[in-house]
């Protein structure tokens, strides 16, 4: 059977008895995968009478004979196979010949009822098909095969467009093209107006309409004649067929006269009531010749929606311009082109744009310095609804820049080289550094090359995100780069100190020196002294090797401990060196009359050894100090008697001055 041929089944054509006796019905019909079909068993059989009703049951199999499913409604109610999530429609896995054999219930049925199995291809609204259609070669010839076909479709719209486009005739290439005979369209079912029986939310057709019987909305039978003779003939379903001189609605069908004729026709519903979901069929009907035709039933006329993607302001010479459209349509959108002008549509070009799958794109020539490009760009989707969107750009010459950071990731207090390049040289670009909300714009210019390089010294840690960025002229557009970004962290420093005096004496200058590693410069140290009476800091700053040198004179006799440490600060961590332990001695009497001897005396001086191990300065001068000193010893020293004094210094901290009693 064809999928679109009504199966008429006679009253007692399948018996009761066993599953598999010989009166069971088998079809084959070849159906293509994916496509969508609605498959229902009808006729006398159904009633509300479900006692005394007709069970007929269907089993499906495959093209590999293989039972895939059985459909067995209660006694009195239509068989309906389908397989989608609603339950509907039965959509192949595979394509093929596939079989229905219908039983007659052996436990359930009452009787042997006629019934009408129908197979046919149901169609969505608004979407295109295509169907090769072959009719006869010449005049006098029989209809061969292929020349007809039928499908199912509903809507509740009280108009749709029947749209059939006709493949044409090109002599010169012997194609003849496809003469059209008629496309009809019946009304087949209406819940509403009790036409047809509703199952799974869709409504199959009456047995008698499929015999080609007519109906009205009392269930009466209506004479073809009428229909065709009257104007205005009421509400009327049915009268399918496919015969050439077969019945057809005067005000449902479309004629053609000639190959190649498109067919084109706008029809209402049988009914005023916009909100029935009337189902209908439709018949396709060669003549002559052969050819694929496209059609649609339309119910849908909003407009093709398009969208420009980052449109350009700017087309380059020497560069192809690129323009990405967006499109938004309830239909599949079938072709688009654009249409240019760099004359004011004076003189206009046309090229066809490419799905690109997310988007359309439409590649333009190269156009000359200062053109004024204006462009439109059409779509029309696969019902032939329609959309428009316009633009322009100036075309000027490009400059490309680029550039690099020497590290994704640095540490405080070290240097970023920023290195980049332009494709015209000797330009002003800007280097624009954001950090923190804030934006620091610094001028570089290229060289002979298009080359430059800046060092760039972060003062806070963080994110940087940095851009280059062209001014543009007369005849060169503007230009900005890829964001780039590169990260400040922190950084940890080692600090070592030595102490240069030894040994250390009271109230005598000590040195301490230290650096600070890696080397930064400016950094400031701060030194934690603290002595058997009290404790205060001193701060020195690194020099450029990050060394540094302090000073100072303890006044206080005893253990001191001395620490170190550099505070922390917007771009490195807090660090501490090693805590230094240090003794502050007496000074001896060698000390003092040395340090005397250098506070009222001038060079030149000899330096005489005096003991072991300590070494005694002489000033030699011609007052005689010399003899005064020899005729000193430690003796002396020794048997006079001493008195402390304290003497309060600035700051809270103590020292003390030895005087003599003598």
């Amino acid at each position: 059977m064809k999928p679109f041929e009504p199966q008429i089944i006679e009253a007692g054509e399948i018996r009761l008895g066993q599953y598999n006796n010989p009166d069971s019905k088998e079809y084959h019909c070849y159906l293509r995968e994916g496509h969508k079909y609605h498959i229902f068993l009808v006729g006398d059989w159904v009633t509300n009478n479900t006692a005394e009703a007709t069970d007929y049951d269907i089993e499906v199999r495959n093209p590999s004979t293989v039972v895939i499913s059985t459909y067995t409604m209660s006694a009195g109610i239509p068989e309906q196979v389908a397989n989608d999530e609603k339950h509907q429609y039965f959509v192949p896995s595979q394509t093929g010949d596939y079989r229905f054999k219908i039983y007659n219930d052996p436990k359930d049925s009452q009787g042997e009822d006629a019934a009408v199995f129908m197979i046919i291809e149901h169609l969505e609204m608004n979407t295109r098909y295509s169907k090769e259609l072959i009719g006869k070669p010449n005049i006098g010839a029989e209809y061969p095969e292929g020349y007809k076909i039928g499908y199912e479709f509903n809507t509740s719209e009280s108009e749709f467009l029947l749209h059939i486009e006709v493949p044409d005739p090109v002599p010169v290439e012997g194609i003849r093209g496809l003469d059209m005979y008629e496309a009809r369209v019946f009304p087949m079912g209406n819940p509403s107006a009790n036409i047809g029986y509703t199952i799974q939310e869709i409504e199959l057709s009456k047995g008698e309409l499929l015999h080609g019987d007519l109906l009205d909305t009392r269930g009466e039978a209506v004479a073809k004649e009428n229909v065709l003779e009257e104007s205005s003939y009421g509400e009327v379903y049915g009268g399918y067929n496919l015969d050439i001189s077969g019945f057809s609605f005067p005000d449902m069908k479309i004629s053609c006269e000639t190959a190649g004729v498109d067919m084109i026709k706008k029809m209402r519903a049988p009914t005023g009531n916009s909100t029935d979901n009337v189902f209908y069929y439709l018949a396709l009907l060669a003549e002559y010749f052969e050819g694929e035709i496209e059609f649609y039933l339309k119910t849908d006329y909003s407009p093709v929606n398009l969208t420009l993607i980052n449109p350009p302001e700017v087309g380059y010479t020497n560069y192809t311009t690129l323009i990405k459209v967006e499109s938004e349509s309830t239909s599949e959108i079938r072709n688009m082109w654009i249409e240019y002008t760099r004359d004011n549509w004076k003189n206009v070009e046309e090229i066809e744009l490419i799905d690109k799958d997310d988007y359309w794109l439409a590649a333009l020539p190269l156009f000359d310095l200062h053109d004024e490009v204006k462009y439109r760009i059409h779509a029309r989707d696969e019902i032939d609804n329609t959309g428009l969107i316009e633009g322009s750009f100036t075309v000027m010459n490009q400059v490309e820049i680029d550039f690099g950071v020497s590290g994704s990731v640095i540490q405080g207090g070290q240097t970023v080289k920023i290195t980049g390049a332009a494709t015209r040289p000797s330009i002003n670009l800007k280097l624009n550094i954001e950090h923190g909300g804030t934006t620091n714009s610094i001028n570089v210019q290229t060289d002979g090359d298009g080359v430059f390089t800046y060092d760039y010294l972060p003062t806070k840690i963080g994110e940087y995100d940095i851009t280059l960025s062209y001014s543009g002229d007369e005849d060169y557009h503007s230009a900005i780069s890829r964001e780039k970004s590169f990260r400040v962290d922190k950084r940890k420093l080692e600090l070592t100190t030595e102490i240069d005096t030894q040994p250390v004496k009271v109230e005598r200058p000590m040195t301490i020196t230290g650096k600070i590693t890696p080397a930064v410069n400016g950094m400031e140290v701060e030194f934690i002294f603290v002595n058997p009476e009290t404790s205060f800091t001193e701060t020195v700053t690194t020099n450029r090797e990050g060394m540094f040198s302090l000073t100072i004179t303890p006044e206080v006799v005893g253990s001191w401990d001395m620490l170190p440490q550099l505070m922390v600060s917007e771009l490195f961590d807090a660090s501490q060196g090693s805590l230094n332990s240090f003794e502050v001695q007496k000074l001896t009497p060698i000390d003092i009359v040395a340090y005397q001897a250098m506070k009222f005396t001038e060079p030149p001086l000899l330096y005489v050894l005096i003991g072991v191990g300590v070494i005694l300065v002489v000033v030699l001068q011609k007052t005689g100090a010399l003899d005064r000193i020899r005729g000193l010893s430690d003796e002396d020293y020794d048997d006079e008697e001493e008195e402390e004094e304290p003497e309060q210094k600035n700051g809270g901290a103590t020292a003390y001055k030895r005087r003599s009693a003598r």
